[in-house]
């Protein structure tokens, strides 16, 4: 028989501040301060009180508070059988962890991620190695931080950095205030997700992977022909920042995909480069925030591949453009200093 439960797991290296109500809701999965748990648990579905929870389950305080044992937890109500295995309620909340994570996407640079989300997380990670020179007496003693220093923190201030970015209406999309087909509403979060893969990746190819996986989730469908399908596409979003000339995005998408083909196909990921990751990135990131921004006109993907097919009758005929309203595009190029950085702190990162 399936009874109620509220799974509560803690979520490490996040801190969500009180001046943005110390919670956040990625669809199902709530995001809650630990401190406010005992204030909310009702709404949470806790039938007792943290204390007596605390008391019921006899935990000695040197193997520590079961609510306390991270600044963040990730609430999530579901109903299932007393002994019935976790799988599918943690595969929920990491998918709302990725989306998450989402939001630091194109919008904080990668050698600065902050990763949060597992136990793995709680503690910061040094690797230290020694090198010696074999024709003298030279060493070196190495030290690399592997983590972030602090944890990745939702305060006021990252609402408003985050204002001109696609995650505040990614979570309207979630949570049902802005309307499109059901079947658009998934795509669009399992491409947001892929985002937040991508940032949080230790793998070059693997952001890499994620990214174009994202990118044909977003703009093509079966029987498309590749490239040339997602160059079309990410033209109409963006092709007015080269005067309409397709050109320069179809030599970055064309080797892009070349790339992608490669490893897909032959296991062969040594051509990817940190300027691939980024022009995945930025490509990417911009589509995402216009189909974002974009829900009046674009309710289903049916809706792009009719615009395109219109974009490509209208620049056939030599009549001007008519695109949605309100496109944008953020540019985010990447200096010689953070390219070496990037390449500098791949180290576990290859």
């Amino acid at each position: 028989m399936k009874k109620n439960w509220t799974l509560l797991i803690p979520i490490y290296n996040l801190e969500i501040s009180s001046d943005i109500g110390g919670e956040l809701r990625v669809d199902r999965v709530l995001f809650v301060s630990a401190s406010k748990i005992p204030r909310i648990r009702k709404r949470l579905g806790l039938y007792c009180t943290v204390a007596d929870y605390k008391h019921r389950m006899r935990l000695a305080k040197s193997l520590g508070d079961p609510f306390r044992m991270a600044s963040t937890y990730a609430v999530l109500r579901t109903k299932r059988e007393d002994d019935a295995p976790l799988t599918h309620e943690f595969s929920v909340v990491k998918e709302a962890v990725y989306l998450l994570a989402s939001s630091q996407f194109f919008r904080v640079s990668r050698p600065n991620r902050i990763l949060f989300g597992g136990p793995e997380f709680s503690q910061r990670i040094f690797d230290s190695f020694p090198l010696v020179c074999s024709e003298s007496e030279q060493w070196r003693w190495s030290s690399v931080r592997l983590g972030p220093v602090g944890p990745y923190r939702l305060d006021r201030n990252w609402r408003r950095y985050i204002e001109h970015h696609h995650f505040p209406n990614l979570l309207r999309l979630l949570n049902g205030q802005l309307a499109v087909k059901e079947e658009w509403r998934w795509a669009i979060r399992r491409a947001a997700a892929l985002a937040g893969q991508s940032f949080f990746a230790r793998n070059l190819w693997e952001a890499f992977s994620y990214n174009m996986i994202a990118l044909e989730t977003l703009l093509t469908e079966q029987g498309d022909k590749f490239p040339d399908a997602i160059v079309e596409r990410v033209v109409l979003f963006l092709g007015w920042m080269t005067d309409e000339d397709p050109a320069p995005w179809q030599v970055v998408i064309e080797r892009l995909y070349r790339l992608r083909c490669r490893f897909v196909h032959d296991g062969e990921a040594g051509d990817i480069g940190v300027m691939d990751l980024h022009n995945a990135d930025v490509i990417l990131g911009n589509v995402l925030r216009n189909i974002c921004d974009q829900t009046r006109s674009v309710r289903e993907k049916a809706d792009i591949l009719r615009l395109t097919e219109e974009y490509k009758a209208r620049k056939l005929l030599g009549l001007k453009q008519v695109r949605p309203r309100g496109l944008s595009f953020i540019s985010k190029p990447l200096s010689a200093h953070d390219q070496r950085e990037l390449e500098e702190k791949r180290h576990w990162w290859w």
